[in-house]
């Protein structure tokens, strides 16, 4: 008896030259008991790629042991199911894959044949490596998966209008989570003026809990010793938590949230790290396979790209709407603001009001203390007008030394009050000239059958007679007077 045969059992072979021939055989040969389907002969190949010494190794490690299994079709009961059919039906060839010790899989093209030896009924498997051809085939099925993958994450993220920039990012978040099958994917946003982090993004897969509501302040201490990998421009990859030596801070966070494995990429925008994009494995450990990790450290590169996208063109935004000086909104948005407003009183019967003033003599700060100290005036102006003014109040710097208040649900008292009030503080206000300043004010209110243009016209009339009548006062026009 040899270590490929099961104790106990004998084979009689008609010719020992089948044996040596089955023995030196480059592929996996065994014979089986047709019900309990035990291996009464294994030969070295076998025992090879099933990674054992002897034959009791493959019977219970493998045959009696449906533990030692995978999912179907390749589950215990799958195994069963083809030896039952070989012996009614005859040959049978199917691909199989075996789950082995070190995580990996063994695949193998598998043909079962009944034979008879001795006027017994045996079951013969054999059984070629595959492994390296499947592997290959699955790596290039990932990869095209990869390419696909990437290729909509872009047109997520790089052809959607700027406006959608932050649902695509939640969007390609899910399409990685889901990829990768981890639990919870997120962005983390940079402040480095008061060094914080911000969960700006998160997709959790069903059944786990988000968590971005309570990750919107932290400061940069909270996570210092492997956030300088990131700022470094370097990736942080956790396979499995107990099994690796990690930094404190990091192993605290990890434990804290019941996270087994993470992953997480820097995200660099035109060479500063402004955040970092993460995954979580919370259910249990994962590895995150290289080709895995070089996509999405290319998808962060696109999220980077967007997020600059957006910046810019909010700020392309923000200059065509706003005065540069002051930062109040500029004529031009206001202007439409107002005709807004105009259709809303015409069609539900609604009311606002306006309030145009000027800096008196403005012009002699500017020769007596030069441009600079002007533009600081004007900039406290706007200051000012901010402090007494509601939210739903609109701002405007309208020209010059020219303001406009568009002051929505406000009638004729209303807004004669907030003119004066605004007249009278300007007038007492610490202004970095020693000789002060003040306003002349027109204010009137939108009358049902005003059009831009005539509402426009009385605002000024109104401002026109207020600095006729001597500056320093609140003129109203076409309020009932």
């Amino acid at each position: 008896m040899t270590a490929n045969q099961a104790p106990g059992q004998s084979l009689s072979l008609n010719a020992e030259t089948l044996q040596a021939l089955i023995d030196h055989m480059p592929v996996s040969v065994m014979i089986h008991h047709p019900q309990t389907l035990e291996v009464l002969y294994a030969n070295d190949s076998a025992l090879a790629s099933f990674r054992v010494d002897d034959i009791h190794g493959i019977n219970q490690g493998f045959i009696f042991n449906p533990d030692a299994f995978g999912e179907p079709p390749c589950s215990w009961d799958d195994m069963r199911t083809w030896f039952a059919r070989a012996a009614e039906q005859g040959p049978q060839r199917f691909l199989w894959s075996t789950p082995l010790s070190d995580g990996s899989l063994l695949w193998e093209d598998v043909f079962l044949e009944p034979i008879t030896l001795d006027g017994r009924l045996y079951i013969s498997s054999t059984a070629a490596d595959v492994t390296a051809k499947i592997t290959a085939e699955q790596r290039v099925k990932a990869r095209l998966q990869l390419e696909r993958l990437v290729s909509q994450i872009s047109r997520h993220l790089l052809t959607r209008a700027p406006a959608e920039t932050q649902k695509s990012i939640t969007d390609v978040l899910g399409l990685l989570g889901e990829h990768l099958r981890a639990d919870r994917a997120y962005v983390f946003l940079y402040n480095p003026g008061n060094e914080t982090l911000r969960n700006s993004h998160e997709w959790c897969a069903p059944g786990i809990a988000p968590q971005q509501q309570d990750l919107q302040t932290l400061p940069v201490e909270y996570q210092s010793d492997w956030l300088e990998a990131l700022q470094g421009d370097h990736r942080v990859v956790v396979d499995q938590l107990a099994s690796q030596t990690l930094t404190p801070q990091l192993t605290a966070i990890m434990e804290a949230g019941g996270i087994h494995s993470i992953l997480l990429v820097p995200i660099i925008q035109d060479g500063q790290f402004t955040g970092f994009m993460g995954f979580d494995a919370v259910r249990q450990a994962r590895q995150w396979p290289e080709d895995d990790i070089a996509m999405v450290q290319v998808v962060a590169g696109l999220v980077a790209s967007a997020l600059t996208r957006e910046s810019l063109v909010d700020a392309l935004t923000y200059e065509a709407h706003h005065d540069s000086l002051t930062g109040l909104w500029n004529r031009r948005y206001l202007e439409g603001h107002i005709r807004q407003n105009i259709q809303r009183v015409h069609r539900y019967g609604t009311h606002f009001a306006v309030v145009l003033f000027d800096v008196d003599y403005f012009k002699r700060v500017n020769d007596r203390h030069g441009h600079n100290v002007g533009d600081e005036v004007l900039r406290e102006v706007a200051r000012l007008l901010w402090g007494a003014t509601r939210k739903s109040d609109i701002l405007a710097r309208w020209g010059g030394e020219e303001f406009l208040v568009l002051l929505p649900e406000t009638d004729a008292g209303g807004a004669q009050a907030f003119a004066e009030g605004l007249r009278a503080q300007i007038e007492s206000y610490p202004f970095v000239i020693p000789e002060g300043l003040t306003i002349s004010v027109g204010v009137t209110v939108m009358e049902a059958d005003d059009s831009f243009a005539s509402l426009l016209k009385r605002a000024d009339a109104a401002l026109y007679q207020a600095k006729e009548h001597g500056r320093n006062q609140v003129v109203s026009v076409g309020l009932g007077d």
